[in-house]
């Protein structure tokens, strides 16, 4: 029985695939398994740490932040606008004084 080259190069690919995949899928599971360990216990930990902070605690601290973000005051007469952000100012002034907007390029 004579087999020729050209028999044996396609089973000798199907073959190397074959191979190749199955040392993909073991590498896979090793990469699942180091990104996967010990996750249960860091979410357990912020779990923790949350249940420590009262919710009136989380409200000060945001209003803290939000004061020291700045005010931006409207500076027409008469107009007692307050906004937390330059761009609620940019708003107020476009939609309420009629001011253009920034200029496009």
């Amino acid at each position: 029985m004579r087999v020729s080259l050209i028999t044996l190069l396609p089973i000798a690919i199907s073959l190397a695939s074959f191979a190749s995949a199955h040392h993909d899928n073991e590498a896979r599971k090793y990469v699942d398994n180091l990104s996967s360990r010990g996750f249960d216990d860091y979410t357990l930990e912020h779990r923790e740490v949350l249940e420590d902070i009262a919710t009136r605690d989380l409200l000060d601290e945001l209003e803290d932040r939000l004061a020291r973000r700045g005010r931006h005051v409207c500076p027409v007469a008469g107009c007692n606008f307050v906004g937390n952000l330059p761009a609620d100012l940019t708003m107020h002034r476009r939609v309420a004084h009629g001011a253009p907007g920034p200029k496009r390029r």
